[in-house]
Formats: C-alpha cells, sequence, structure tokens
C-alpha cells in the first residue's frame, strides 16, 4: 500500500471523532429555565429557595415555534426548603417535569436573615454551579427575598431581566454599587476590601405609587406590590452582612470611590430656591502615606456636572454664581464622604472603599503587616483627608431660567 493511501485511511478514522457533536447539549423543548432566584433562611433554620421558572417559548419563541399558546403562565414561580440550597433544589426539581437550568439565570436576590447569616454557606453553592454565569447579579433585599421574587415584571417579558436592566447605568440614577458574582467573590476572597451590592425594595417603600393599567390580567394579584426598585447599599465584613447604607451614604460611597454616575444633587439656595444638579462622571484618587506612628490616606475626588433644573426666576449663572454652585456641591460632597466615612470606617470597621488595595499597592511588604490588624482598629485609627474639585459646566439647552414675556 501507497504511503498516500496510508494517509487517507489515516485521516478517515479521525473524522468519527470530528463528528461527535456536542456531549453537554440540551435541547431547549426539556429545560425549566430559572431566570431569578430568592434564597431566604427561615425561622425554622432552612434555606426557602424562590425560583422564577419561565417557559423557553418567552424566551426564544423563534426556536420553539412561537410565543406561548392558550392560556399557559408565562412563568411560575415556586418554593422550596431545606437543610442546604442543594437539597431545596433538588426538591423544587421533583415539581417540575423539565430539566431545571441556571444557564439564563439573570439575578440572585437574598434576604437579609440569609445575608446576615448563611451568605458564606450560599456563596459556596453559587460559586460550585457550573451553569451559574459570573455576570449575575447578586443583591440584598430588607425583609424576604421571597416578596420581591414574587413581583410581576412589568417592562420586560421576565422578573430577571426586569431586575437586571434596573442595575444598568440610569440616566437619573446610580448603580454602580450593584455587583456580579464575579465582582462580589473578588472582594468577599479579598483581605484588601470588603464587598457591597445593591438593595431591592418596592417602590411602595419609597413612596413611589405605582399602577398598572390592565388591573384584571391574570398576573396581577391586589395587594401584592408592582414595581420594584434599587436604593442603598447592602455592606459585608467577614462574609455576611453588616448593615445598610441609606441614599446619602450611598452616595458618600460612590464620592470617595469615583463611581458616582447619572445621579441627581438638589442644592438648596435658601428660601425655597434649589438648582437640580446632574453628576455626569466622578473620579477619585488615593494617596496613602505611612510612618512608624500613623497611617494618612488622601483621597482627591474630582466631580463634572451640569445643572437640570433651575427654581429661581432671576438667577443670572455668571462665572461667579458658577463658581458659588461649585463651592456648595463641594460641600455637600464632603459631608455626605464623612458621613459614610463615620459609618463604615470608625463604626463598622469595614473597607468598602478599597483603602486596603491602595496601600497593599503602594507599599505590599508593610500591608503584609498591616493586614491582620486592619478590621481590629487600624482603619479605623487611619486618619482620612478629604479633598474634593466640583466642576459645572453645562447648562442644558439654555443658559438663564426661563421667565413670562421674556422674549417681548
Amino acid at each position: 500500500m501507497r504511503l498516500t493511501q496510508r494517509l487517507m485511511i489515516l485521516q478517515l478514522l479521525f473524522i468519527p471523532f470530528l463528528l461527535s457533536g456536542c456531549w453537554s447539549a440540551k435541547e431547549i423543548h426539556d429545560l425549566g429555565i430559572i431566570n431569578a432566584l430568592g434564597i431566604d433562611f427561615n425561622e425554622a433554620g432552612e434555606f426557602e429557595i424562590t425560583t422564577v421558572i419561565v417557559r423557553p417559548s418567552e424566551l426564544f419563541p423563534e426556536s420553539v415555534g412561537g410565543p406561548r399558546y392558550g392560556k399557559q403562565n408565562r412563568y411560575l414561580i415556586e418554593t422550596a426548603t431545606g437543610q442546604t440550597i442543594f437539597e431545596a433544589i433538588s426538591k423544587l426539581s421533583k415539581s417540575i417535569s423539565d430539566k431545571i437550568y441556571f444557564g439564563h439565570l439573570d439575578v440572585v436576590v437574598f434576604g437579609e436573615k440569609a445575608a446576615r447569616e448563611k451568605m458564606i454557606p450560599s456563596l459556596d453553592f453559587i460559586s460550585r454551579e457550573n451553569e451559574f454565569r459570573p455576570n449575575i447579579y447578586l443583591l440584598v433585599t430588607k425583609g424576604k427575598a421571597a416578596d420581591v421574587i414574587n413581583t410581576s415584571p412589568e417592562f420586560n417579558k421576565t422578573l430577571g431581566l426586569e431586575f437586571k436592566n434596573l442595575t444598568k447605568s440610569s440616566r437619573f440614577a446610580a448603580t454602580k454599587m450593584v455587583k456580579d458574582i464575579s465582582q462580589f467573590m473578588n472582594d468577599f476572597t479579598s483581605n484588601t476590601k470588603d464587598p457591597i451590592t445593591g438593595v431591592l425594595m418596592t417602590a411602595n417603600d419609597l413612596g413611589i405609587n405605582a399602577k398598572g393599567e390592565d388591573q384584571e390580567s391574570q398576573y396581577y394579584q391586589k395587594g401584592r406590590p408592582q414595581v420594584i426598585s434599587l436604593d442603598g447599599t447592602a455592606v459585608f465584613k467577614k462574609g455576611n452582612l453588616k448593615g445598610f447604607l441609606d441614599e446619602k451614604e450611598t452616595h458618600g460611597l460612590l464620592w470617595i470611590k469615583g463611581d458616582l454616575k447619572n445621579d441627581i444633587i438638589v442644592m438648596n439656595l435658601g428660601n425655597d430656591k434649589k438648582v437640580s444638579i446632574i453628576i455626569r462622571n466622578s473620579k477619585s484618587q488615593f494617596i496613602p502615606y505611612i510612618t512608624e506612628k500613623y497611617t494618612k490616606m488622601t483621597v482627591k475626588t474630582q466631580v463634572e456636572a451640569d445643572i437640570g433644573e433651575v427654581t429661581i426666576p432671576n438667577l443670572h449663572l455668571d462665572s461667579n454664581q458658577i463658581d458659588r454652585l461649585n463651592r456648595q456641591l463641594e460641600e455637600i460632597i464632603i459631608k455626605e464622604e464623612t458621613t459614610v466615612l463615620n459609618k463604615a470606617q470608625k463604626d463598622w470597621q469595614t473597607d468598602i472603599f478599597g483603602f486596603g488595595e491602595a496601600i497593599y499597592r503602594n507599599q505590599p511588604l508593610i500591608w503584609d503587616l498591616m493586614a491582620p490588624n486592619w478590621g481590629n482598629g487600624g482603619l479605623k485609627n487611619m486618619k482620612v483627608d478629604l479633598k474634593v474639585k466640583a466642576n459645572i459646566s453645562r447648562y442644558g439647552l439654555h443658559k438663564d431660567p426661563s421667565n413670562p414675556d421674556e422674549s417681548r
């Protein structure tokens, strides 16, 4: 047999290996897609899992031959309990004819009790499960996660997408405190900073009144919260939830981190005269200074802002007035930064700012000596020097406030 014939036979022997297909492929018709997951820890000492299981036809109508037919529900909300999350999900799977699939999970919501007491075992499950993608958002709610999971999506096909889109940068709301699994786990396993993430609340708790047009829909239930909102920050220390930051404290945190963007600051000029400023961008710089006697951190914050609304008819926005607004904005920023420092640095001794990370990058050998006592006095006793520079540069479509008869 010639050499060329032998080579051809050898190549033909390898062809079956190339045609073997994907051994782990899953048919979409056979999947029960979990889109949102709520984790609670109940009074009986068990995990309580609440899931939104979406029909594939809602997510992939073209792949499964079109949208749902008849009176089928778009999704199911199911709850199960267990000694572990894994056991609870195992119980859940017994009630679903299709295979439970986490590959399209968008968000995991922790109830407050689970976040305070069982965050570490919960993260162990999340980090082990190979269907969990690293960009799934982790959120916390005050109260039970099941209450949030039981809301209805109003602007998206599924509840998971509704939560996920809330966390995207809004034009008028800061969302940088929300972390996904990858970001949260990086901070969770680090000795240079503590993790944070966003807090979900019902819109009613924020004083937002929401009412649907189709209140007779089969998906509408009277007395059930219809809209959810993102407000505040959940702070963790040593793996479990330490406490919550309100809106102003969250502003202070994001100012220090240089992450505040697309949020509104209302400045009061007295006598009910107000100017609304929208923050377009902010950035910060940490400069550590370490001696044998003390540690000091200088935080420089730079802010770019625009004027969004003026309620003072005769206010002339000349350069002197803009300078006064800049100084007032800087005072507000320093006040909010000081408030969150008093709570997180002094009271809780949690390094949610990344001060330890700045020291590590600047002097890694010294940080190794400081790290064991960082959360037990080291962070608390560090002096923080705040320097802020604000720059209001744009006014919108017109500079001075509109007045009646001004064009005559």
